[in-house]
């Protein structure tokens, strides 16, 4: 292991005189993962259980296999009037929702959703309007890549890498979330 990581170290030193900083090249195709994994850690003790718990609450998010919520079943909370809102829009503004086991919000860590079009997008604003529907004021990620391609492609467990959000925010409505996401930056 020893003689591996100082391998490691020297590919690292190599690349990094080659192509600048670390942070956008990693020499092993885990070091990424490895990083988030290392981001949802609270305390240096009992890391393992940490990691477990964290899977569970990532797992709990979905549900029925990233089914989407029944929107019948919806609690929005955070009344406010900060905007931004769709033109012409008549109604409530909240910072939150909750949707059987999920809940969504207008801030980290809660903002990060994929919806059922394939898109990943960040909540700006939950609106319900004055005869009670309820849609979502989103802002959409223009790139989408995968975070590793090997053994299996990281898009088959829905974790990508986005950038570039989308200058316009657009509404979609609550039928059309597809899952929860984590927003590991």
């Amino acid at each position: 292991m020893l003689v591996l990581n100082f391998i490691h170290h020297l590919i690292v030193l190599n690349v990094k005189t080659e192509i600048g900083c670390l942070d956008s090249y990693s020499a092993f195709p885990f070091d990424n993962k490895l990083q988030s994994i290392k981001n949802v850690l609270r305390t240096s003790a009992n890391p393992l259980a940490q990691v477990v718990r964290r899977i569970k609450e990532i797992e709990d998010i979905a549900i029925d296999g990233f089914a989407a919520p029944m929107s019948t079943d919806i609690i929005c909370s955070g009344l406010h009037t900060n905007g931004p809102t769709h033109p012409n829009f008549k109604g409530y503004e909240y910072n939150f929702m909750k949707l059987q086991n999920w809940k969504i919000g207008t801030k980290r860590p809660n903002h990060c959703i994929f919806l059922k079009n394939g898109n990943v997008a960040l909540v700006k604003n939950i609106l319900k309007t004055l005869n009670g529907q309820i849609s979502i004021l989103v802002q959409k990620y223009v790139k989408c890549e995968h975070l590793y391609l090997s053994p299996r492609s990281s898009k088959d467990f829905q974790e990508l890498v986005v950038s570039e959000l989308s200058e316009e925010c657009e509404l979609t409505s609550v039928d059309g979330l597809l899952a929860k996401r984590f927003d590991f930056r």
